[in-house]
């Protein structure tokens, strides 16, 4: 640190010398300012954060509270909303092939540009007691269903008259392309 005579100076080193003190003073107090902003602001978010687990306690204090209530009525326990939410996958109308299924066997291979509602179709008329179902391109349908069909020789997908489970495409024609 430099140590100034000041009563050894100009009168203009005197005024450069006061100018740069205020210009100093006025830098550090803004420096001051700002740190004190940023510790008010990081308080505000500590405060919604606090208030946010707050809420989050209570409902999970009530969902504990209503999933003992549930469990002495019915012996089992319901699933919290996040194992829920969790589990959960976009609903979106699905192009692809799926399969109807009946003890643990394939008994219809079909496809769909709207799989679920396809499928909520089958119900009147077919017997299945599940479902699983493929993503498929609108190009890929006719190949993909046509090369289960004739994989899987699913009982509820009809013959065509030469015998040969009736299918989009011909085996031959699928191999061929």
């Amino acid at each position: 640190m430099k140590y100034y005579h000041y009563h050894t100076k100009t009168p203009e080193q005197k005024i450069a010398i006061a100018k740069k003190s205020r210009e100093t003073r006025a830098r550090n107090k803004a420096i001051k300012e700002a740190a004190t902003q940023e510790k008010l602001a990081q308080l505000d978010v500590l405060g919604l954060k606090i208030t946010a687990l707050k809420k989050e306690l209570d409902s999970l204090e009530q969902l504990t509270e209503l999933g003992a209530s549930f469990k002495k009525l019915t012996g089992k326990t319901l699933l919290r909303e996040c194992a829920i939410v969790s589990g959960s996958s976009a609903w979106v109308r699905s192009t692809g092939v799926y399969f109807l299924i009946k003890d643990a066997v394939v008994v219809y291979v079909g496809q769909s540009t709207n799989v679920f509602g396809r499928v909520s179709e089958h119900q009147r008329v077919k017997t299945f007691d599940s479902m699983s179902w493929i993503p498929c391109d609108r190009l890929m349908l006719d190949k993909l269903e046509s090369l289960y069909i004739h994989t899987l020789q699913p009982p509820l997908n009809g013959y065509m008259n030469n015998g040969f489970k009736s299918a989009p495409m011909y085996l031959d024609d699928i191999l061929l392309s």
